[in-house]
C-alpha cells in the first residue's frame, strides 16, 4: 500500500490510510480504524485534518493534532507534560501578541494626544521682557482658575443628578 499524506505535514508523517470522512463529534461516535498505525504502534482514532490545527492541547476533534492525543505509548505523566508545555507556549504567544497590541494602542493614544494638543492649545510665544512674561503667567493662571471652576460645577451637577437617580430608584 503506497503511503498517503494525511495533511498533517511533518509533525505526524505520512499516513498509510486516509482519515475518516466523518468529523469526530458529528453525531457518530469515533471508532478506531482497523489495523495498527505505524506512527504510534497501536490503533488510533482519526478525524479529518481540517479539524486539526497546529496549536492545541492534544484532544481529538477539538482542533488539535492527533500526535498528542493519540500517543498511547507515552506515559500519562509525559503526555501531561507535553500538553502543559504546549499550553505554556500558546500562553506565551498570546502574551507576546497582547504586548504588541498594547504598544500599538499606546502609540495611537500618544498621537491622538499630540493631535488634540496641537488643535486645542495655541503655540506659546514667549515675549522678550520680564513684565510680558509675568502678564502671560497671570493670563494662564486666570484660565486655570476658570477651568477649575467649571470642573467643580460639573462635579456638583453629576453628584446632584446621581443622588436624584438613587432617590427615584428607591421609590
Amino acid at each position: 500500500v503506497p503511503a498517503q499524506d494525511s495533511g498533517w505535514g511533518s509533525k505526524c508523517g505520512p499516513s498509510p490510510r486516509p482519515c475518516s470522512p466523518l468529523p469526530h463529534g458529528a453525531g457518530v461516535p469515533a471508532t478506531p480504524l482497523p489495523g495498527p498505525d505505524p506512527r504510534h504502534g497501536l490503533t488510533s482514532l482519526f478525524s479529518p485534518p481540517a479539524l486539526h490545527s497546529e496549536e492545541g492541547d492534544g484532544e481529538v476533534g477539538r482542533g488539535h493534532p492527533p500526535c498528542l492525543a493519540l500517543t498511547p505509548l507515552l506515559s500519562p505523566q509525559k503526555r501531561n507534560r507535553a500538553i502543559t508545555a504546549r499550553r505554556q507556549h500558546l500562553k506565551s504567544v498570546m502574551l507576546q501578541i497582547a504586548a504588541t497590541e498594547l504598544e500599538k494602542e499606546e502609540s495611537r493614544r500618544e498621537s491622538e494626544k499630540q493631535n488634540y494638543l496641537a488643535e486645542h492649545c495655541p503655540p506659546l510665544h514667549i515675549p522678550g521682557s520680564m513684565s510680558e512674561v509675568q502678564e502671560l503667567c497671570k493670563q494662564l493662571h486666570a484660565k486655570i482658575d476658570e477651568a477649575e471652576e467649571e470642573k467643580y460645577d460639573m462635579e456638583v451637577k453629576v453628584q446632584k443628578s446621581t443622588k436624584e437617580l438613587e432617590d427615584m430608584n428607591q421609590k
